[in-house]
């Protein structure tokens, strides 16, 4: 029995001997698949990291930008509301202004108008005793016809004029002649404010 014994060892040696190899082959492939997935976990990682990173300085640039627009908006704001007071505040000294400012005034802003010298000029009541010969006589001396005619309190206009010519307005109140210029005063004015 001895060589049968010894058959018997000899399988089970073989046999052990391959369930130790295969043990350990599968052991080192074990040991292979752990390293590589623990080299992808630490790229992944890593990764996620960097992606984390990448996010967190994209929302401080958005946080800054929409900070910087924000205060921006809130510059044009007031200057905005700068711009409206001063402009509010122009219309109320020219709204005020004594007759005889006024009627100079007239006769530089008449003799700038293409008129014909015999249109109806609407004033504000307040100027109803204005020197209407003196307006119409330098307007002759300046080489226009001075036949103007000056009517008072007909729309209760507050101030500037209104010029009337067969059925057109020409309308000269302070409010149309500042919103006229309004866009290339602005620019200067917000010059004038940043200085």
């Amino acid at each position: 029995m001895s060589s049968l014994e010894n058959l018997i060892n000899k399988i089970i040696s073989d046999g052990n001997a391959k369930a130790q190899a295969a043990l350990d082959d599968a052991n080192l492939k074990r040991g292979e698949i752990l390293k590589a997935a623990q080299a992808k976990a630490g790229e992944i990682l890593q990764s996620g990291r960097v992606n984390a990173d990448l996010e967190a300085k994209n929302k401080k640039a958005q946080y800054l930008l929409e900070q910087d627009i924000n205060l921006r908006d809130r510059l044009l704001t007031k200057k905005q509301e700068v711009l409206d007071k001063i402009f509010n505040k122009a219309i109320e000294k020219l709204s005020n202004l004594p007759i005889e400012e006024y009627e100079a005034f007239l006769k530089k802003y008449l003799l700038a108008l293409d008129i014909n010298g015999f249109e109806e000029i609407l004033i504000p009541e307040k100027y109803e005793g204005l020197n209407k010969n003196a307006i119409n006589d330098f307007l002759k001396q300046s080489g226009k016809k001075g036949g103007l005619t000056f009517t008072s309190d007909k729309r209760k206009i507050k101030n500037g004029f209104i010029v009337l010519r067969g059925g057109i307005e020409n309308d000269n109140t302070f409010e149309s002649l500042i919103n006229y210029f309004k866009d290339d005063m602005e620019i200067d004015i917000i010059k004038i404010i940043e200085q």
